[in-house]
């Protein structure tokens, strides 16, 4: 991972002040003292055309369907841009006296006042519309938010850069991309970004595609669907759905491709800087001391090529920030690559280690598991298809093997403070939780697991709401789970000099 020294850094003297598309250094004397004005400026008149595509665009579908006259095109367009310049002209920001101040409202007047040492991550995003008029767009998020506290619709890019810088607490302008003098932790290639999306793809856009069909068509797709095999037969209903299947793992696929295109993850003093994305750039800061544990995640088709993706748990995202609670720090790589990046952004060796299985009463529980998956499965259908439904009994082989791969995932260890996790049958994930960023520890046994003898410990860290299913060692014998949790309670409330280290 190659490795450069830092850049020059900028006078104490110097301040900024932006009232356009370009910035210009002003001393401060003549802006003032520097702890009173750092910087301050508009947003740049390109926001006259971003504000208005949200109105504008559906707007010219009617236009061009011949449902709206011009006249009444012209006079909501001569609205929309008239609003828009009153609003360009009444909205201003400023870094001042350790806080971000911004000004903006005609009648209403509204000023929001963030400070700085609030302020946990800023991202610059450049969509393609922002990109071809040569903007950026910064989102600003602060510790506790419900949503992201802060949105700068268009910037000129250099301005945008240098107000990140300041936010961020940086005593520079940050370096261009192509001359980053960072220390680069991951940089992959699009021929990898491809193979994530055939073995992983984005689920959540055919989601969103077939929501919006709902939404548009109701439920007449689903009758036209079942009426396809009347109208052109059960071949052609069988080839439709083939290449409906087929465009939505295309678009899948896709997806994965543009988002996490000429994806690069640098680390910069106490913070990683993810860049990714084709049509839509995004620059993402993330403070280390938000990572409070990571995920190695390896899917079924992605263990057979020894691939895996690493993923961040991030404490004090907002509720609406979209996930934020969640970064991926590696879309693709080898298992290996996972593991040394775990190792570079939590700063400790030795974490790729040879874990503890869990005892064969695991394997048992499974089993009966599915067996009794398999029964039921059986019933149900000797219930619908008659003698037939006996034919499910053949099930039992793949759940054996189902059975026998789950709990080959389970798997508890520890490499000096960092505690280790892994379990899972479709999606393997080894948790890497460092024990100092350990909350509470619970432990939980149910009934089939008390007649078995095990529990499960879980290990609860500071993150925001709705993270999903928490870091746990799954299936482990009650004494042993009970002596773990009293150890480690006692070292979170009493850390010793390495849990601390």
């Amino acid at each position: 991972m190659p490795s450069v020294c830092a850049s020059t850094s900028r006078r104490p003297s110097e301040t900024l002040v932006s009232d356009g598309p370009k910035s210009a250094p002003l001393e401060a004397a003549e802006a003032g003292a520097a702890d009173d004005l750092i910087l301050s400026g508009r947003l740049h008149p390109a926001v006259l055309v971003l504000w208005p595509l949200p109105q504008l665009v559906p707007l010219a579908f009617l236009f061009a369907a011949g449902t709206v006259s011009p006249r009444l095109v012209g006079g909501v367009l001569l609205a929309v841009m008239a609003a828009g310049v009153v609003r360009w002209l009444r909205f201003r920001w400023r870094v001042e006296r350790g806080s971000l101040v911004v000004e903006q409202g005609l009648i209403a007047r509204r000023v929001r006042t963030l400070p700085l040492e609030r302020i946990q991550r800023v991202d610059v995003v450049r969509r393609l519309r922002h990109r071809l008029l040569g903007v950026a767009e910064l989102q600003i998020e602060a510790i506790g938010g419900t949503s992201a506290e802060g949105k700068l619709d268009a910037l000129a890019v250099r301005d945008a850069e240098r107000l990140r810088a300041a936010l961020l607490g940086h005593g520079s302008v940050p370096p261009s991309q192509e001359d980053d003098p960072d220390e680069l932790l991951v940089a992959t290639r699009p021929r990898l970004l491809l193979v994530a999306g055939l073995t992983g793809g984005r689920v959540g856009v055919v989601a969103a595609l077939l929501g919006g069909v709902d939404q548009m068509f109701g439920e007449g797709w689903m009758r036209f669907f079942g009426e396809l095999p009347t109208q052109i037969g059960m071949r052609g209903t069988v080839t439709a759905i083939a290449l409906l299947v087929v465009v939505a793992f295309a678009l899948s696929v896709s997806a994965t491709v543009l988002v996490s295109w000429d994806f690069r993850l640098h680390r910069d003093g106490e913070r990683l800087v993810v860049r990714r994305g084709l049509l839509a750039r995004r620059e993402e800061t993330i403070p280390l001391r938000r990572v409070q544990a990571l995920r190695v995640e390896e899917n079924l088709v992605r263990r057979c090529f020894g691939l895996a993706a690493v993923t961040a748990d991030l404490a004090g995202g907002s509720g609406d920030s979209g996930g934020r609670d969640r970064s991926t720090l590696l879309p693709i790589g080898r298992r290996a690559e996972a593991f040394a990046l775990a190792e570079a952004v939590l700063g400790r060796q030795g974490l790729a280690t040879e874990l503890t299985p869990a005892p064969p009463a695991a394997l048992r529980r499974r089993r009966v598991r599915a067996l009794v998956a398999v029964a039921v499965a059986t019933v149900a259908a000797v219930v619908l298809a008659g003698p037939v439904g006996w034919s499910a009994l053949g099930l039992l082989v793949p759940a054996e093997m189902a059975a026998k791969d789950a709990y080959r995932a389970l798997g508890r260890g520890r490499s000096r403070d960092v505690l280790l996790a892994r379990d899972g049958l479709l999606v393997r994930k080894t948790s890497i939780v460092p024990a100092g960023h350990v909350q509470t520890l619970a432990m939980t046994a149910t009934a089939p697991q008390r007649l078995a003898g095990l529990a499960t410990v879980h290990l609860q860290i500071a993150r925001s709401p709705g993270s999903g299913r928490g870091h746990r060692w799954v299936d482990i014998d009650q004494p042993a789970a009970s002596t773990a949790v009293a150890q480690l309670a006692q070292e979170v409330t009493h850390p010793s000099p390495t849990l601390t280290a």
